[in-house]
C-alpha cells in the first residue's frame, strides 16, 4: 500500500488534521521495514505521538519509538537507515535519543527515535500515550490545546512545541502517580 496524502507535512508547518485510521496501517508496515533493516538489534518497536492514539486529531507525521540496548547500537545501521529514506538527525536536541526524519523537507512522514529500552525516554513516551489512550477527556483537552496552538503558530514549530510542555508535563505527573510508572523508572 502507498502512503498517499493521509501523511506528510511540511517540516515548518503546524497543521492539525482529522485521524486517520490508515495511520495504524503504515505504521505496522515502517515496522516491519525496520526490523528487516536492524533485526536483533531491536528490542521493540511502539508507535507514539498522536498518530497513535485512535481518534486523535494530528499533525500527519507518525512518531515510531525504537528500544534498544544502548544508543551506540544504532551507529552500524546508520547507512542501512539511509537506504530506506531516513536522515540522521543525531539527538535532534534531546538526550538519551537518536533520531532521524523521512521524508523530504516539503512532506515529512516520518520521525522516528531510538532510545534504550525502558530508559526515561521510552518510559515518558509511552506513559503519555498510554494515560490519553484510556483518558478520554485528558486526550480531548490535548486535542484542544493542539488545534488551538496550531492556529496561533502555524509557521512555528518550536512556539508550538513550547505551548504543549506544560500539559504534557502534567500528564505525566498524573500517570506516575497513578502507579502507571514502569519499574520504577523516573520520569523526569
Amino acid at each position: 500500500m502507498a502512503q498517499g496524502d493521509e501523511i506528510g507535512l511540511h517540516r515548518a508547518i503546524v497543521t492539525i488534521v482529522p485521524y486517520h485510521p490508515k495511520w495504524a496501517e503504515y505504521f505496522r508496515q515502517e515496522k516491519e521495514l525496520l526490523l528487516k533493516t536492524m533485526g536483533e538489534t531491536v528490542l521493540d518497536i511502539r508507535h507514539i505521538g498522536s498518530t497513535s492514539i485512535v481518534g486523535m486529531p494530528s499533525k500527519p507525521i507518525l512518531d515510531i519509538l525504537v528500544g534498544i540496548q544502548t544508543l551506540a547500537e544504532v551507529e552500524p545501521f546508520v547507512a542501512n537507515l539511509n537506504a530506506i529514506g531516513y536522515e540522521d538527525k543525531g539527538n535532534g536536541d534531546e538526550p538519551g535519543r537518536r533520531y532521524f526524519v523521512k521524508g523530504a523537507p516539503e512532506k515529512r512522514t516520518h520521525h522516528l527515535n531510538f532510545c534504550e529500552m525502558n530508559g526515561s525516554f521510552w518510559v515518558r513516551h509511552i506513559l503519555f500515550r498510554d494515560y490519553l489512550e484510556i483518558h478520554p477527556e485528558a486526550a480531548q483537552q490535548y486535542a484542544a490545546l493542539k488545534r488551538t496552538l496550531a492556529a496561533k503558530f502555524p509557521n512555528d514549530r518550536p512556539a508550538y512545541t513550547a505551548g504543549k510542555e506544560k500539559f504534557v508535563r502534567s500528564i505525566l505527573e498524573l500517570a506516575t502517580s497513578k502507579g502507571a510508572g514502569y519499574g520504577g523508572v523516573s520520569v523526569s
